[in-house]
């Protein structure tokens, strides 16, 4: 701790001033998601000698680039690389804190907070406990959560790692004029002793556009000295038939909301999915205000006052897998605050892990037309008998056969009965992951004999013999006697 206190001795001004990003201001050039962020992170540093920046390979600008020559701008005792050990990170991070420094720790794939998450629930717990008496300030990046390609499930996991942890908050911002007064926010928390945890969706880190070349999504920077701290309880209203840029931020007690759109229909949603939104709004014609929510981990004050009275149909697009997703345990809230629409839908992904390098399991902007379609055309919610049921396009193995994954569906307040599917003709199939390194061992698995319903696998295991000896491998069997 007292190598990380010497880190701090030297004042902020003794950082080189923060270059003015690309003509930041409220009417400067704008930037991508990526770049804002860079921005707010020096913007801190430069700001507050206390603030550090340590994670897996940031010293090179991260996995993704976001703190690129921050090392170089602040030194290597302020901004430092980790090995690939979340435990020691964020305990490190934990006696940096009570040291008396404002940690923020990056961890390049959200699914990594499980190697150090004793660590992480102490951090929250304690302070919440202790009624603010054990400062563990400190703020959390996490990336690869939403939608992605690289890396397979534990890279793009498409759920939040965490829920009801009191004294958390989780919030999950859609562009970098947000993230960078959310940042503002988060680190004002940590020096009161909090903990504040930032999800980014990698693949809004340089998105530019909503459609083609239109470079809508892109923002100016929010410099400091304008744009006041965005609240964790806030929500950003998007107007029907008003451009992304004019987007409104309703605080709770505020008045400040625009009036609903004629149509009476919202969708609530957050992250990647208010891009995703307002595509979808912009491509099927249908009026509808997108209301942005950022914070996950409970119901933003701002929230009930913003849909109660306002709306008549409700769309929520949760960008994360059926179950795991924030919106669904913020629905029984929004009901006892009686700002629940009598009419309302929830379209959440697949309740599955993505395929390597493909995106059939995320919510998609077509996805969200086709359920803004519906809604606008469905009757009030009291008339209302048959839940309509929204399917993805039909998938396909590689060899041409029906993927029979669970679909992201526009579920309404009662879910319809389940589908019964036709009957199979061909016999079942099964695929075995032996865990492990490569390796196949009792100690990881068991032996397949120990296992039941022989019948079952024993010809799935012939199979895969005869094409191991084929291929001049040693066969499965063989493995499975010799362990």
């Amino acid at each position: 701790a007292s190598s990380f206190a010497a880190a701090s001795a030297a004042p902020a001004a003794s950082a080189a001033p923060p270059p003015s990003p690309s003509g930041a201001g409220a009417a400067g050039p704008r930037m991508e998601m990526r770049s804002a962020m860079t921005a707010a992170l020096g913007e801190a540093m430069a700001s507050d000698g206390r603030v550090l920046y340590l994670g897996e390979d940031v010293e090179h600008g991260g996995y993704y680039r976001v703190s690129e020559g921050l090392a170089k701008r602040f030194g290597r005792r302020r901004v430092f690389d980790w090995p690939p050990d979340e435990a020691s990170l964020l305990g490190t991070a934990i006696g940096a804190s009570q040291a008396g420094l404002l940690p923020i720790v990056e961890l390049p794939y959200a699914a990594y907070l499980s190697c150090g998450y004793n660590q992480f629930v102490e951090a929250a717990f304690l302070h919440w406990l202790s009624a603010g008496r054990q400062p563990n300030g400190m703020v959390l990046r996490l990336q690869g959560f939403d939608e992605g390609v690289f890396g397979g499930h534990f890279h793009t996991a498409n759920a939040p790692p965490v829920f009801g942890i009191p004294g958390l908050d989780v919030l999950c911002y859609s562009n970098g004029r947000d993230w960078a007064r959310g940042l503002r926010a988060s680190l004002a928390a940590a020096a009161r002793g909090g903990v504040t945890m930032l999800l980014d969706s990698t693949a809004l880190l340089t998105r530019r556009h909503l459609s083609a070349g239109d470079g809508l999504w892109q923002q100016p920077y929010p410099e400091a000295r304008s744009g006041e701290p965005l609240s964790p309880d806030a929500v950003v209203v998007y107007g029907a038939g008003v451009p992304p840029s004019d987007s409104v931020v309703a605080c709770a007690g505020a008045a400040s909301l625009p009036p609903p759109c004629a149509s009476r229909l919202a969708v609530l949603t957050y992250g990647n999915g208010v891009p995703k939104a307002l595509e979808a709004r912009a491509a099927c014609g249908v009026e509808a205000d997108v209301i942005d929510s950022p914070l996950l981990s409970r119901l933003p004050e701002a929230l009930p006052a913003a849909l109660r009275g306002r709306y008549d149909a409700l769309l929520l697009v949760d960008v994360c897998r059926e179950g795991a997703g924030p919106l669904s345990h913020q629905l029984p809230r929004l009901q006892r605050e009686g700002a629940l629409p009598d009419t309302w839908r929830l379209l959440d992904a697949a309740p599955t892990y993505n395929p390597l390098g493909r995106l059939t399991t995320f919510v998609s902007a077509a996805e969200i037309a086709d359920a803004l379609r519906a809604l606008s055309a469905a009757p009030p919610a009291a008339t209302l008998e048959q839940p309509r049921r929204l399917e993805q396009p039909r998938r396909a193995e590689p060899d041409g056969s029906p993927l029979d994954l669970p679909a992201a569906r526009a579920s309404p307040s009662v879910r319809p009965p389940p589908r019964v599917g036709a009957a199979r003709t061909a016999p079942p199939r099964a695929l075995v992951i032996c865990p492990g390194r490569g390796s196949y061992n009792s100690a990881e698995l068991g032996s397949l004999a120990r296992m039941g319903s022989r019948p079952l696998w024993q010809p799935l295991v012939d199979e895969a013999d005869a094409r191991c000896a084929a291929a001049g491998l040693e066969r499965v069997s063989s493995l499975d006697a010799r362990a």
